[in-house]
């Protein structure tokens, strides 16, 4: 076991307050490089600090190694008396049935297994492999598609999910040293030979641009837009603090109605402006309802419409202006 790894992980995961003692932990075991040293270092975690651990693995039946690869988490699951929950799901299928690509549906399904698996066991926390180099990809992806502050910060240490508590601690390693961590320990991670595909955004970024971007611009790429992603998470904090005090202090309930105070929502700086707003139409409409369209439309409506007026909004809402208020309610 490399120990200056384990600490530099437990170290992050103190900082960014990962778990508590005695938690109950879903491991998403794919067999992967990422996965395995996850594994491995939380057998150390479990002894420190009391975890209970669960494993997950997810076949997603696109590659015919996929049921060895299944066998051989169940295995190793097995030989350390963890249990484990394998599940195959024909993901072509599934990406036609939705109508979705298929990394989203192999996404869908792994994350519908995570949380079947956390519900039968009663886990709080559910724990993957990202590491620092899917952070970069991720930032610098969210940059390419047109994002907000919000995208830039990529993937989060952690945040909630449906109930659980979704956590990375492996986002203070880069590939390079999870790599030399199953190397040092005589681990046989699997090889994903559809990471080489170049049909996949992420895998084109990773094998083409990224280096690109290395070679002619700057050798440390992947740490920079790490740290971007870092310092964008501190900002995001920060901003959703702000905004859910402020929306603390202009929101008030009426049964099905919002009221926002409008000039003190008005006078707010832009960047909590959004959040605020955000936050009085979630409360009523599903986020995947939602984009910064409808924001900006709201924004719009608040500044520039008369006494009485009124603007639809997605899942049967509306806004209306009434005196100093705007009123978000059924239609």
């Amino acid at each position: 076991m490399d120990y200056s790894l384990m600490r530099k992980v437990e170290k992050y995961a103190r900082q960014n307050k990962l778990f508590n003692i005695s938690d109950r932990v879903v491991l998403a075991v794919s067999g992967g490089p990422d996965s395995l040293c996850l594994f491995h270092l939380f057998l150390k975690l479990m002894e420190q600090y009391d975890l209970k651990l669960v494993v997950a693995h997810l076949n997603h039946c696109l590659r015919p190694e996929g049921p060895g690869e299944a066998e051989a988490v169940a295995k190793l699951a097995g030989e350390h008396g963890l249990p484990c929950e394998i599940r195959a799901v024909d993901i072509g299928a599934l990406k036609n049935e939705l109508g979705i690509g298929e990394e989203e549906a192999g996404r869908l399904a792994r994350y519908q297994l995570f949380l079947e698996v956390a519900n039968k066991y009663n886990a709080t926390t559910l724990a993957t492999g990202h590491h620092r180099d899917d952070l970069a990809e991720t930032v610098l992806l969210n940059i390419i598609r047109g994002s907000s502050v919000d995208g830039l910060a990529g993937i989060l240490p952690k945040r909630r999910w449906k109930g659980l508590k979704l956590i990375r601690p492996l986002l203070c390693l880069r590939r390079s040293e999870i790599e030399e961590f199953c190397n040092l320990n005589n681990l046989k991670p699997f090889t994903d030979s559809s990471n080489l595909e170049r049909n996949y955004k992420r895998n084109k970024l990773r094998l083409d641009l990224i280096p690109y971007l290395e070679k002619q611009y700057n050798p440390r790429i992947i740490e920079a837009l790490a740290n971007l992603g870092d310092l964008a998470a501190q900002d995001r904090r920060l901003l959703q603090a702000l905004a859910r005090l402020y929306y603390k202090r202009y929101a008030h309930f009426d049964g099905p109605f919002t009221r926002l105070d409008r000039t003190a929502v008005i006078d707010l700086p832009p960047a909590l402006k959004g959040r605020v707003i955000f936050k009085a139409l979630a409360k009523h409409i599903a986020p995947g309802q939602l984009n910064r369209l409808h924001i900006r439309r709201l924004e719009g409506f608040l500044a520039n419409s008369k006494e009485g007026s009124r603007l639809s909004l997605p899942g049967g809402m509306e806004a209306k202006l009434s005196g100093p208020f705007l009123i978000l309610s059924p239609v």
